[in-house]
């Protein structure tokens, strides 16, 4: 990444200025909220984007901050609602503090992204931001008004595509929009971002049930423990229907062992190995987008950024 390194300082900088406020009990709140610096997946696409379409410019850096900053309220937001204890291997902030300044906190910083929408001035790039949140509270409510019940694999897909890989469509599309890009080529970039989108949630909904949270840096299963069956488990229930109870009990606890034994089980059904094929269709789908994409060196880095975001798509 050394290409944009310089341009992501500048998105880490600006990033961390949203974050201030004149009334120190807030302020803790909000130094809290964004002393852990993430691997800016968001902003990375804005700048790729914009660099193969065009040149990178302070509109791409301040367009980079609002994506980190939709994306750090919805986190602050999930860890409410899932009851999480750690992310980004630290303390996850509803646990340090209390919910109700966790999702106060979210709310502001979402108000502080809408302040820098608003300074793009431009109709196209506040629609697209609209549809994003609207698209990602959808998949929010959708996930919750759905625990408990019966597996659903296009539910699931659904889901994620609003949760997940909206924000990520949203950051390629705006990247080469604000280079200047006409409409086809943005819807290009659109579609591209959601693949990834699509493919990155569905391994990390595989490593939720494979990975240890030490490794993860995040609290590990709570989307099981809410109730969300994910899609390794889509498919080792679409196999195995008499071991639904089974498997209901088995994810609800959090033994390490356990939830070993679980993987065990899913790898050795086929269920994990099913989900990693759908992860590498849209994977792949990512890729061919990608080669028509203007080739230059942003480009070369963008797909070497994507086979490292999906890596495990690409390992057999």
């Amino acid at each position: 990444m050394n290409m944009i390194t310089q341009q992501l300082d500048s998105v880490w900088k600006l990033y961390q200025q949203q974050f201030t406020c004149p009334r120190p009990e807030v302020s803790q709140w909000l130094s809290f909220a964004s002393q852990a610096r993430g691997k800016l997946l968001r902003p990375q696409l804005v700048l790729l984007a914009g660099g193969i379409c065009g040149s990178i410019t302070n509109s791409h850096i301040t367009g980079s901050v609002i994506t980190e900053l939709i994306h750090t309220a919805t986190l602050l937001h999930d860890d409410v609602i899932d009851q999480a204890q750690t992310r980004r291997h630290q303390q996850a902030f509803n646990s340090a503090f209390n919910n109700k300044a966790a999702i106060m906190v979210g709310d502001m910083v979402l108000g502080r992204a809408l302040v820098l929408i608003n300074q793009l001035r431009d109709f196209s790039i506040n629609a697209a931001f609209a549809k994003t949140l609207d698209a990602v509270c959808l998949g929010e409510l959708t996930e919750i008004a759905n625990q408990n019940q019966p597996a659903n694999k296009d539910r699931y897909f659904e889901v994620i595509k609003n949760k997940t890989a909206m924000l990520l469509s949203c950051s390629c599309w705006l990247g080469a929009y604000i280079s200047g890009a006409n409409e086809k080529i943005c819807q290009d970039y659109w579609r591209f971002g959601n693949d990834i989108g699509m493919a990155f949630q569905i391994n990390d909904d595989i490593n939720d049930i494979c990975q240890s949270e030490t490794k993860a840096g995040k609290t590990l299963g709570t989307d099981i423990a809410s109730g969300n069956i994910t899609l390794p488990c889509i498919y080792f229930l679409q196999d195995n229907p008499d071991k639904t109870d089974w498997l209901n009990q088995q994810l609800q606890n959090s033994d390490p062992d356990i939830r070993k034994n679980v993987a065990n089980q899913l790898q050795a059904a086929g269920s994990i190995d099913k989900a990693m094929t759908k992860s590498r269709q849209y994977a792949q789908q990512a890729l061919d987008t990608l080669e028509t994409f203007n080739d230059n060196e942003y480009r070369q880095v963008l797909k070497q950024f994507t086979h490292d975001m999906l890596k495990p798509c690409f390992v057999n």
